[in-house]
């Protein structure tokens, strides 16, 4: 027998690909991710950009308060947009700014929104600390969380650069 003949041979032995494996593989792991992924929950933070505000009759009136938090490396500053500063906080004081909210929100039940303004440096971590300690406010009595401005909008602080 010749060489060539030889390699033929070997050439003509038939293989069957075994796919058993994989499909145990598959049978257990597509379940397992789909279960995984029914008890995963994502949380999204629900902000928007500041706008111009309402348009046509709406706009005729003002509302008694605007409420604005900046967000500085001095501190917190509370403001009514265009009127009287309501208070000053010191940079990592989230539960003092969450109490200065609640009173601010019994003097005000109506009003729903806030602006965040953060300067460009500022740490990712107070801004989305500072943005719960808006967001929501938690009972003494019940160790429930309620809203307190719910409708947040984040933009940096205007000259800030």
């Amino acid at each position: 027998m010749s060489f060539r003949s030889k390699i033929k041979a070997k050439r003509d032995t038939h293989t069957e690909l075994e796919l058993t494996p994989f499909l145990n593989l598959m049978v257990i792991l597509i379940p397992a991710l789909l279960l995984g992924a029914v008890f995963t929950q994502v949380s999204i933070l629900g902000i928007e950009q500041p706008g111009d505000g309402p348009q046509g009759a709406a706009a005729a009136t003002p509302p008694e308060l605007v409420l604005d938090v900046y967000l500085t490396s001095q501190g917190l500053d509370v403001k009514n947009r265009g009127h009287e500063d309501l208070g000053h906080l010191a940079s990592n004081d989230y539960a003092g700014l969450n109490a200065l909210l609640h009173t601010i929100k019994t003097q005000h039940p109506k009003i729903n929104s806030a602006t965040l303004r953060v300067e460009p440096d500022m740490n990712y971590q107070d801004i989305v600390t500072t943005l719960d300690a808006i967001r929501t406010v938690e009972s003494k009595e019940s160790g429930r969380r309620y809203a307190l401005f719910p409708d947040i909008q984040l933009t940096g602080i205007e000259g800030a650069a």
